[in-house]
């Protein structure tokens, strides 16, 4: 019996948004499995998290557009799952593009962080967006390199499933993985309000699981790679066809 865990809440207040916030207020059952939340909408790809039981609100991006979901909170053991949650909800935002400025579970960005200070105050005096990207794309793309022994250790430990950036640790730091190095970006980006999706998924030619973004400059959007133009140090036109998408978020 898993009593604790039925004090799960979802949170609607930023549906118009895009979002949904889900908080477990209380410990997980020992010898439990892992608990996870899913977000589902018809014709789209099911998109999986880790909940934690930290009594703290995440918030998870719905980015298939308006329509009807199904979220859930589910349990993992062995390779077969218990359904905990569920419930489903319709979205119906007024500017489908809003969710690509929100704070989600894997662009955790607030006001007060260090991060999101410092990216408001290099974006002043720019006129629009395109500009506000250029300053930020310059600044993580002189400052930041790409962490090779967090890559080593989150592939031996099979932890690509389980990370989750912590943005101020990356500022600090100046390094991360690919995942890690496009949230920073879109934190900042989005903070400025910048639309920017991040997407995950697969540069064409490679097996190698991958996190680029799109930025919304003029009503178009636009591919922008910022761990390889760190690595090239320079900013490459790309395009979205040199890449296959798995999620978006």
């Amino acid at each position: 019996m898993i009593r604790n865990l039925m004090n799960i809440e979802i949170n609607k207040t930023k549906l118009h948004r895009g979002v949904i916030g889900i908080i477990c207020d209380g410990m997980f059952p020992a010898n439990s499995g892992q608990f996870r939340v899913s977000t589902a909408r018809e014709g789209f790809p099911k998109q999986e998290y880790i909940l934690e039981d930290s009594h703290t609100t995440y918030w998870y991006p719905l980015t298939n557009g308006n329509g009807e979901y199904d979220v859930r909170v589910i349990e993992v053991r062995d390779n077969l799952f218990r359904r905990i949650r569920e419930e489903k909800i319709i979205l119906n935002m007024r500017d489908p593009n809003d969710v690509f400025l929100q704070s989600n579970v894997y662009i955790p960005w607030k006001s007060t962080m260090k991060c999101v200070v410092f990216a408001r105050g290099i974006v002043q005096g720019c006129t629009g967006p395109d500009e506000k990207l250029d300053v930020i794309w310059k600044y993580i793309a002189e400052n930041y390199s790409y962490n090779d022994k967090l890559a080593e250790r989150i592939k031996e430990k099979s932890l690509e499933y389980e990370y989750i950036p912590a943005l101020d640790n990356i500022f600090s730091m100046k390094k991360d993985i690919c995942f890690g190095l496009t949230s920073l970006f879109l934190a900042m980006l989005r903070c400025n309000g910048v639309h920017g999706k991040m997407l995950h998924g697969y540069i064409n030619q490679s097996f190698v699981y991958h996190a680029w973004s799109e930025v919304l400059i003029g009503g178009k959007w636009q591919t922008v790679d910022i761990t390889r133009d760190i690595h090239h140090k320079s900013r490459a036109i790309r395009s979205a066809r040199d890449y296959t998408v798995r999620f978006v978020y």
